[in-house]
């Protein structure tokens, strides 16, 4: 019977083939403002959301990825997408709603500054 962590080992596998691409962090970040957003961002409630895998791109730090695991096909994605804590699409964007504010100032900036060019 298949379970989530075999699903976390092949993400792990897919992406090590990506080592000086990717930065890969699992349950939580090590970054102060991704860890200051998860602190209220979790799927059952108030409290500490745990992304399974949070992405990091080189040559593109306020880039985001996240990866949420389930053993199933079936639990893929919701028809709703509002059941985050059975759902892998669904919990992948409640996480993005949380993570959205991560860099959302400085690309403001970044987009402001390149039409004044």
């Amino acid at each position: 019977m298949p379970n989530e962590r075999q699903t976390e080992a092949i993400v792990r596998r897919h992406f090590s083939a990506y080592d000086d691409e990717v930065t890969i962090e699992e349950q939580g970040s090590g970054s102060p403002r991704v860890a200051k957003l998860l602190r209220t961002a979790s799927k059952s409630g108030p409290g500490l959301g745990r992304p399974d895998f949070i992405l990091h791109m080189a040559g593109e730090p306020e880039l985001l990825v996240v990866v949420e695991c389930k053993a199933e096909t079936s639990q893929h994605e919701s028809p709703g997408r509002d059941a985050p804590a059975d759902y892998a699409v669904d919990g992948a964007l409640h996480y993005a709603s949380h993570l959205a504010h991560f860099s959302l100032k400085e690309l403001i900036l970044k987009y402001h500054r390149a039409l004044e060019c």
